[in-house]
């Protein structure tokens, strides 16, 4: 029993710091598309729909669609480098082209361009993940509760048939 709570402890322990880490990543402001002019805005106001410039050094604050039109406006037929490795673990950049879906949290590392916000908060490809870690700990601390009686298989549902 002892060892289940430790082993609770420490998965929890885990997680959170995972989440922590995730929560470092993101963006705090980006340039927005609004009211016909360009403005620095805190990404917690950004809204599918929203068209914003992604630069050099940029995090990416939401789930994008590349426009292929460059921050002067222009059409570009220059690709976007993005440093996705926080997310997929590889140490080159992804190149991007005008349609591609570019995450949020990841850091734009060559070229810049335009892109329309397709998802914002928890539906992103990050937020999805820090989701599935918070469950995570949450089932964490269910096998610390019902930890023993798991292992078991005392574990039964209302009709007392045994479920594990």
């Amino acid at each position: 029993m002892i060892l289940n709570a430790v082993i609770g402890y420490v998965e929890e322990e885990r997680a959170e710091s995972a989440v922590d880490a995730l929560r470092h990543t993101l963006a705090l402001k980006t340039r927005c598309w609004r009211d016909g002019s360009l403005r620095d805005l805190d990404t917690t106001s950004l809204v599918p729909g929203d068209v914003i410039v992604l630069r050099l050094g940029d995090i990416v604050p939401a789930d994008v669609r590349l426009l292929g039109i460059g921050a002067s406006g222009d059409e570009t037929e220059g690709d976007l480098l993005v440093d996705q490795s926080s997310l997929t673990g590889e140490s080159l950049a992804a190149r991007k082209r005008k349609g591609e879906e570019v995450y949020s949290s990841t850091i734009v590392k060559q070229g810049q361009q335009m892109a329309i916000v397709t998802k914002t908060g928890s539906k992103t490809y990050i937020g999805r993940a820090a989701h599935l870690i918070a469950n995570t700990r949450v089932s964490a601390r269910a096998k610390k509760k019902f930890g023993t009686a798991i292992e078991k298989g005392k574990f039964t549902n209302s009709n007392s048939d045994t479920l594990f």
